[in-house]
């Protein structure tokens, strides 16, 4: 008898994603093309592009064999003591995934970005229910930052 729990199916058609991922459009060293052709000889077939403060759906990029997720991940800072200084900044790093990459497409190039407003609980709830509004879901990136 085996103790054996399994959370989804044993057989079924399973896809392996990144949902995580920067390119050269602000902290990655790959364009959107070699990352794609990286992730697929690793065995991936679905990307998000989550470009720091930059929404992009990189549909071209989509075929039979792998997807692109229109995303971006946008960070909510503290004030900086020292300008520019990342390094002792507190700071809340969000992706925003588009369930809806079709509506709103012109919209979406300007999504209002985040105010410095770290710790601003009930601002950052209608910041995430404001893009809701878009089409996007939010995910809370590196919890322990």
């Amino acid at each position: 008898m085996s103790n054996k729990i399994y959370l989804i199916p044993e057989t079924g058609t399973f896809y392996k994603a990144n949902l995580h991922c920067h390119t050269i459009h602000s902290d990655g060293r790959l364009t959107p093309e070699e990352v794609k052709k990286a992730y697929m000889e690793a065995g991936y077939s679905v990307v998000a592009y989550t470009d720091h403060r930059k929404y992009q759906w990189h549909r071209e990029l989509m075929d039979d064999h792998f997807v692109a997720l229109a995303a971006c991940e946008v960070d909510i800072n503290e004030h900086f003591q020292v300008p520019g200084d990342f390094s002792r900044v507190k700071t809340y790093h969000i992706n925003l995934y588009d369930a809806k990459p079709e509506e709103f497409s012109e919209e979406k190039k300007q999504i209002p970005l985040p105010e410095r407003r770290y710790g601003d609980y009930h601002y950052i709830n209608e910041y995430i229910d404001q893009m809701k509004a878009y089409g996007f879901f939010a995910c809370y990136n590196h919890p322990y930052w």
